[in-house]
């Protein structure tokens, strides 16, 4: 096990150094996430269909743009940006993974072997070759898991759970699928009370978001998704 995530390890700083330094892995899909936090640091929150910007439409959340602006603004370089945000990310859900088997009871080296593991397979090694934004809210989703089996039965447990479920949706819209595994984790450990107190907490985070993401954008999210 220590051998073959030592060795997903290195192979993963392999390629991403080859990646990074002729950027191969950039794409398309890279660029709308590019576009996004330009038009983001030019005071344009979700660009319009049509107009003097060009075209719009994305079906992308809000979360990992504005910190892609953000850090664009502060490094200057789009590239070394997006870069920085993908290796964040990746080490958040590996980090989270780790602190998850640490949780459950998993002893220090085999935790840290299955959150190595998780840069085996490609779906692994990609969140790190390019700049995209799947990573960041599985980070949280696995943050949220590591909350809930941290403190068994308080409500600090189902606030942080909630607050980072939301934050994962505001990142990725179909995140919100996490409410229900960590919902049903809840009840069935004999928490019906932090349960439901988690699954409010969702909801009106949920409702806050979109309220905010709407204001914020004038109304044009909602067009741009439809």
């Amino acid at each position: 096990l220590l051998l073959a995530a030592l060795g997903a390890g290195a192979i993963t700083a392999l390629r991403v150094s080859a990646c990074w330094a002729t950027d191969a892995r950039l794409y398309h899909g890279s660029g709308v996430w590019f576009a996004l936090a330009d038009d983001l640091r030019h005071g344009v929150f979700y660009r319009p269909l049509f107009g003097p910007l060009g075209y719009g439409g994305t079906r992308y959340a809000p979360g990992v743009f504005t910190l892609l602006a953000g850090l664009m603004s502060v490094l200057r370089e789009p590239r070394l940006a997006g870069y920085a945000l993908s290796l964040f990310s990746a080490g958040l859900l590996v980090g989270g993974v780790y602190a998850l088997m640490r949780s459950l009871g998993v002893e220090r080296l085999v935790a840290g072997c299955c959150a190595l593991l998780v840069l085996a397979p490609q779906s692994g090694q990609v969140i790190l070759l390019t700049v995209r934004g799947d990573v960041l809210p599985a980070a949280l989703v696995v943050w949220a898991l590591v909350v809930c089996v941290a403190l068994p039965d308080r409500w600090v447990g189902a606030a942080g759970a909630g607050l980072l479920v939301t934050l994962a949706f505001a990142s990725k819209l179909t995140s919100l699928y996490a409410a229900a595994p960590i919902f049903v984790y809840l009840l069935f450990s004999g928490r019906k009370r932090r349960a439901f107190q988690f699954s409010l907490l969702v909801a009106g985070g949920v409702l806050l978001a979109c309220a905010a993401v709407y204001l914020a954008s004038q109304g044009r999210v909602y067009e741009v998704m439809k």
